[in-house]
């Protein structure tokens, strides 16, 4: 199959894969834990939080991403649906 043959159906789940494979990987990396390097007994470190405040908002964008990768494989299943 090519990208000429792709129907809409085929290129919302396209669309949905990329954003889905996208999601895990801005999971991964916003699941890394703290580096020894920057880590201190309190944990409250201004390094500590800048790095705690950027993992959440890097898992923060895998959770938009993996919203709109649902959105564009449901819309997918409905449209093909709808169509047969």
């Amino acid at each position: 199959m090519t990208f000429k043959n792709f129907n809409r159906s085929d290129w919302l789940n396209l669309i949905g894969l990329v954003l889905g494979v996208l999601a895990a990987i801005f999971f991964y990396f916003g699941s890394m834990t703290i580096p020894w390097s920057i880590q201190t007994w309190g944990g409250n470190s201004p390094a500590e939080i800048a790095f705690r405040n950027g993992q959440y908002n890097i898992a923060r964008i895998g959770f938009i991403l993996l919203a709109f990768n649902f959105i564009f494989q449901a819309s997918a299943l409905v449209y093909k649906r709808n169509k047969d």
